[in-house]
């Protein structure tokens, strides 16, 4: 659910699944999925420390 959006937005623009979906995690401890084909982006706060942890786990220091 967290990835709808950014999907329909390359869906609507005919843009393909080519270029991933970047991952950022800002100082802070706050993560961002950011669409740099779009420039669309989702914080991840709003989606509970849950969904956080999932995204989270996806970095390649396994940030928590």
């Amino acid at each position: 659910q967290v990835m709808r959006a950014l999907v329909h937005q390359r869906r609507i623009n005919g843009i393909g699944r080519a270029t991933p979906f970047e991952l950022i995690e800002w100082d802070n401890g706050g993560l961002t999925i950011r669409d740099t084909t779009t420039g669309g982006t989702v914080e991840l706060a709003s989606f509970g420390a849950d969904n956080r942890k999932v995204f989270a786990d996806m970095l390649p220091t396994g940030a928590e």
